[in-house]
């Protein structure tokens, strides 16, 4: 009986150390400080990506900037030229202004690291003219997957987005011809300043 006894005792205490010992806690992952500020830093990320979806649905751009690093590249679809931060400000404040209701939804959010994807339903309706191109008044719908890159400092260095811009375009029916010759007539306006 004593022995059963001990026996039972020498279970639970090494079952108890081996709870407490920070190698072997959590299912037996590693619980030192680095992997905790890893995971830290990757829910910051995706808590910063989930505040710029809610500064985008309320079309409030200045909210959104303060979550973008002073090196912020912006390269959409990758069908335009890279743009940095001030240009890809003025430019998602234009494209506000001719879809008033732009509004996504269904966001599903996926963090590695420094890498966010987001996942979403978007709509917008083609109401007020932009940069040359007649609004239509033709609402269209999509899903797109939105990725962010984080610098170290949880600010966004790039963005990318995957749904193609020609085709969203195409969907309110906008005359893509008048837009990339406002970008050209502007591309050579800024080269005749330089």
């Amino acid at each position: 009986m004593k022995h059963t006894q001990l026996i039972w005792v020498a279970i639970a205490l090494f079952w108890f150390a081996s709870c407490n010992n920070p190698t072997t806690a959590n299912n037996g992952m590693n619980n030192d400080s680095t992997a905790n500020k890893t995971m830290d830093k990757t829910e910051m990320n995706r808590r910063v990506a989930m505040a710029c979806m809610d500064a985008l649905n309320a079309h409030d751009t200045g909210k959104l900037a303060k979550n973008l690093a002073a090196d912020f590249i912006e390269y959409q679809d990758g069908s335009m030229p890279p743009q940095k931060t001030d240009s890809a400000m003025k430019g998602l404040q234009m494209f506000l202004n001719s879809f008033p209701d732009m509004k996504g939804e269904n966001a599903v959010y996926c963090a590695d690291g420094n890498n966010v994807m987001m996942a979403a339903d978007w709509t917008m309706t083609f109401t007020n003219d932009m940069n040359g191109m007649k609004a239509t008044g033709k609402t269209c719908k999509y899903k797109d997957v939105d990725i962010f890159t984080f610098d170290d400092h949880n600010k966004i260095t790039s963005h990318r987005s995957i749904y193609p811009l020609s085709a969203m375009m195409m969907q309110v029916g906008a005359d893509m011809s008048k837009m990339q010759m406002a970008m050209d007539k502007d591309k050579m306006n800024g080269d005749k300043k330089k």
